[in-house]
């Protein structure tokens, strides 16, 4: 279509850095459409994700993105911090490093899909609600089981929030996903086809 041919052309002057979207006066609308098109078509950066990303998105949803990793979780989670659903099926570089910037800024997050991303593992919670304790400084929950004998699990307030977890075929481990109240698989209910490649 001729609007998403428009998209096409934004996006190429975004990555060859000849347009900068940072302002005002590209619709809201445009601009989703342009973060979903680099992320679907290989032009994903960390410095083009900046120049789109905007404080209002609310939901991200960009399954398979084999180029989304720790640096644009980082920008996402630091740009839009009132974002409620997020999903990053197959997005296979992620690292427990994400999890940390989703849990420690995202305190709205309702929906987190993170199947299929196999690097993250048990060390993503325990590590994520130690840094919402020392930033935060919130009352952090102890959870009633650990990992292990040795490494005591925190929850983090914004995990205890969610209302869908989705973390089948990743590194997390049963025991983890038990303490989380995650049982596995878990199906997420709020995500729907429709939503499965927006961002808005």
């Amino acid at each position: 279509s001729l609007l998403n041919t428009a998209v096409e052309a934004l996006c190429r002057h975004v990555y060859d850095r000849r347009l900068s979207v940072a302002n005002e006066d590209i619709p809201h609308e445009i601009v989703t459409r342009m973060v979903t098109y680099i992320c679907q078509n290989g032009l994903l950066l960390p410095r083009s994700l900046k120049e789109m990303i905007r404080p209002q998105f609310s939901h991200i949803a960009v399954p398979g993105c084999i180029l989304m990793n720790d640096q644009c979780v980082d920008i996402i989670s630091s740009t839009c911090p009132v974002i409620k659903s997020v999903n990053f099926t197959r997005c296979v570089q992620l690292t427990d490093a994400s999890v940390d910037y989703l849990v420690r800024r995202c305190l709205y997050l309702e929906n987190l899909c993170l199947a299929h991303c196999f690097r993250i593992s048990d060390n993503a919670f325990t590590q994520a609600g130690i840094s919402v304790m020392e930033a935060a400084q919130q009352t952090i929950l102890s959870a009633a089981e650990s990992i292990s004998s040795q490494t005591p699990v925190i929850l983090p307030i914004p995990l205890q929030k969610l209302d869908s977890l989705d973390l089948s075929h990743t590194g997390v481990s049963s025991a983890t996903m038990t303490m989380l109240g995650t049982p596995q698989p878990i199906a997420v209910p709020n995500f729907h086809n429709s939503q499965l490649d927006s961002i808005r």
